[in-house]
């Protein structure tokens, strides 16, 4: 065997060694990135979803938004749980046990380690893609105008006459897609025909 490869071995049983202990690092360190995560979403969702929401005129769409953030609330949470988990415990060291029983413990904790620490990870992609969803789908009533059940409204500014259906786009009430400002009267109509406000 070359000197190369007996520094390849030991650098092998050593990573066979600290194996529970890397694992512990990533898992713990991974946490902190979640919690990060998680903090701002918790965040946003407290102080910005609300009036998201309220400025949306779309009910349907809204319960779409909410599955979503709660999806995301929730899977981000279980995610930051199992990182915890996989950061945290101890092999079981009897001290009556042998060398044996101890490499099998830590062994045995360094692989649910692995799987919880990839579990978070799956879980925080998850969380992810519920949150982008969520921002998707607010974004939509933003970007398509939605009519008031097609009735049409007659607005009278400084005697000017417009006539259309009521929408809204970014929080802006348009009517016959024109923006509508210092109103003096709004009138539900059946049409736009001759009628006057």
């Amino acid at each position: 065997m070359s000197k190369d490869d007996l520094d390849w071995q030991d650098e092998f049983n050593k990573a066979q060694h600290s194996q529970l202990t890397a694992v512990r690092a990533s898992a713990e360190k991974w946490a902190g990135g979640i919690a990060a995560v998680v903090g701002a979403f918790a965040t946003f969702s407290v102080i910005l979803a609300p009036q998201k929401l309220a400025d949306m005129s779309d009910d349907g769409l809204k319960i779409v938004v909410l599955v979503f953030a709660a999806a995301a609330g929730a899977l981000g949470t279980v995610a930051l749980i199992q990182a915890t988990l996989a950061a945290s415990g101890s092999p079981s060291l009897d001290y009556a046990a042998t060398w044996e029983i101890y490499r099998d413990d830590v062994k045995r904790e360094a692989a649910a380690a692995a799987r919880k620490l990839r579990a978070s990870r799956h879980l925080t992609w998850g969380a992810i893609i519920a949150i982008v969803a969520a921002a998707l789908t607010s974004q939509v009533s933003t970007l398509v105008p939605h009519s008031a059940d097609s009735n049409f409204i007659i607005v009278s500014k400084n005697g000017e006459v417009m006539c259309g259906a009521l929408t809204t786009r970014d929080g802006v009430v348009l009517v016959a897609g024109k923006p509508v400002r210092d109103a003096a009267s709004i009138s539900a109509v059946d049409g736009c025909g001759s009628t006057k406000p």
